[in-house]
């Protein structure tokens, strides 16, 4: 393909993207298509000549459209969202144009200094302390996604227990890691016990609430027990915004109970609902956070950027470098060693870089801040909207607070299983209650699950796309807003979906009192 050929398709390209993004809520949500599907269209062997490009395109048409899942749909409600919009597009092409990998700063001098910027008005757009930023001991830097941004924290902080121990005990890391323990809650990401995992270390699950809220007398008895136990606390992981409920953990409690040991790393993982913190009036969610060491949020998921564009924000740079830098002669340079530059993959795994800052960059200040804040108001309108319509009918409840645009709900117990609820209003003992425990017994909990998941199915069968969740033993349903392709007119369609399902599961009785 030379340039003139480039220009034909590139313009075709432009074109169909623009069209596929008008239409995609026309488009089933979720292919039909089963596992395996594209062994049967694709040769198992490469093609041994140049085949033409709009054949290529045929087929990508033709075979792979088919078996996409419509992510950009205002109908895709099952997970967190995964950002677009149309500068953040255009920011990817030039990137991709560019073709290059800026692993030092020499590499590429203006992607290097375009992402400590970026990441700099991120942390002014959320209300970071100014520890976070680049002029301070701190700063920021774009990792793959918050699992990278969680992995690399963790290492940091293995590094800096290593190194006390090293320094003033004369123990070196072998001696000391089977001791080591980080902690996260019931409701954090997985990434926490898988970084552990590769790490090698141990992890510990803590409870949460009834609000699904880590609590710092939890941490605090925790980290007690462990230390009377000769073990050694070196990593917490609070959330804001959890995975299943949207959850805020109790980050000022966490770091109460943390900070007469200043070995403990505590991260801060809100790459869902670190973008709403945009808008002042979610901030109050940030207590806490300026006395973390590392926080992390991703712009990929709900703040308009595409993916993959994870933000991490440490409060010492030092602490992150001085356990990932590996510096070759080859990747040695003037710059560097007078200690004028960022070299950002001293802060990653990874040696190689994309130009992620980019369309970061052009997403920023295309929409401004009014226009982010728009699109999280939308959002969480949009959720609301969904919420009133839910709370009208006696059948359904939600199961968790609806902090930002996820909506955790399920049928009552009352309609899956009436003697319970009857019991009850006769003045039979209710199950005892702990930070976990449900307001029905076995039986009903039992058979209010089964009748979610006959729910649930039926969704499944529709055009709208929801996911499941495990609230302390409740199976609940997912409806996660954030797409700017979703409206108050797809909203009553995903509710009046919804309603028949359930009218189909449990048939309106108004004999039976919820």
């Amino acid at each position: 393909m030379d340039a003139n050929e480039f220009r034909k398709h590139g313009h075709a390209a432009i074109e169909a993207i623009a069209e596929y993004m008008e239409n995609v809520n026309d488009l089933p949500v979720v292919p039909k298509v089963a596992p395996n599907f594209l062994q049967e269209q694709i040769p198992a062997d490469p093609p041994k000549h140049p085949e033409s490009f709009d054949q290529i395109i045929k087929d990508f048409n033709d075979i792979i459209m088919p078996g996409i899942t419509h992510w950009q749909s205002g109908k895709f409600m099952a997970y967190y969202p995964t950002g677009f919009s149309f500068p953040s597009l255009i920011g990817e092409m030039y990137a991709s144009m560019l073709a290059g990998n800026g692993f030092l700063w020499i590499c590429n001098p203006a992607a290097t200094e375009l992402e400590t910027i970026t990441v700099d008005w991120l942390a002014k757009l959320l209300g970071l302390d100014e520890r976070f930023l680049s002029n301070s001991q701190g700063g920021g830097v774009i990792q793959t996604t918050a699992s990278d941004s969680t992995f690399v924290s963790m290492v940091a902080a293995r590094h800096r227990i290593a190194t006390y121990y090293q320094d003033h005990k004369g123990l070196n890391l072998h001696d000391i890691a089977p001791k080591l323990v980080a902690y996260a809650s019931d409701q954090s990401h997985s990434s926490i016990e898988k970084a552990a995992k590769v790490l090698g270390l141990q992890v510990k699950v803590l409870p949460t609430d009834s609000d699904y809220v880590l609590r710092g007398e939890t941490v605090a008895e925790t980290l007690e027990a462990d230390r009377h136990a000769g073990l050694l606390p070196f990593f917490i992981c609070a959330t804001i915004g959890t995975t299943s409920a949207a959850s805020v953990d109790d980050v000022p409690g966490i770091v109460k109970a943390c900070q007469s040991d200043e070995n403990i790393w505590i991260h801060v993982d809100a790459a869902y609902a670190g973008s709403a913190m945009v808008c002042p009036e979610f901030r109050h969610h940030m207590q806490g956070c300026a006395d973390v060491d590392s926080f992390t949020f991703n712009p990929h998921k709900w703040l308009l950027v595409h993916f993959d564009c994870s933000c991490l924000f440490v409060k010492n740079s030092l602490a992150l470098t001085n356990a990932l830098t590996v510096k070759p002669y080859y990747l040695r340079t003037k710059a560097q060693d007078q200690g004028l530059v960022r070299d950002y993959s001293d802060y990653q795994l990874q040696l190689g870089r994309r130009f992620r800052s980019l369309k970061l960059w052009f997403t920023l200040r295309n929409y401004g801040q009014s226009g982010l804040q728009k699109h999280i108001h939308d959002s969480v309108g949009i959720a609301q909207l969904f919420i009133r319509r839910l709370s009208n009918d006696p059948r359904l409840e939600l199961v968790a607070k609806a902090h930002f645009a996820l909506v955790c709900f399920r049928l009552k117990p009352a309609v899956c299983y009436p003697c319970t609820s009857n019991s009850q209003r006769n003045g039979g003992q209710a199950a005892s209650n702990d930070s976990r425990a449900t307001n029905e017994n076995g039986a009903a909990l039992q058979a209010t699950n089964a009748k979610m998941l006959d729910l649930l199915h039926l969704i499944q069968q529709s055009d709208i796309f929801l996911t499941k969740a495990i609230l302390h033993g409740k199976v609940c349903i997912r409806v996660s807003f954030g797409s700017f392709k979703c409206s108050p007119e797809i909203v009553e369609h995903v509710w009046s979906v919804i309603r028949g399902c359930v009218d189909q599961v449990v048939p309106l009785d108004e004999s039976i009192v919820v």
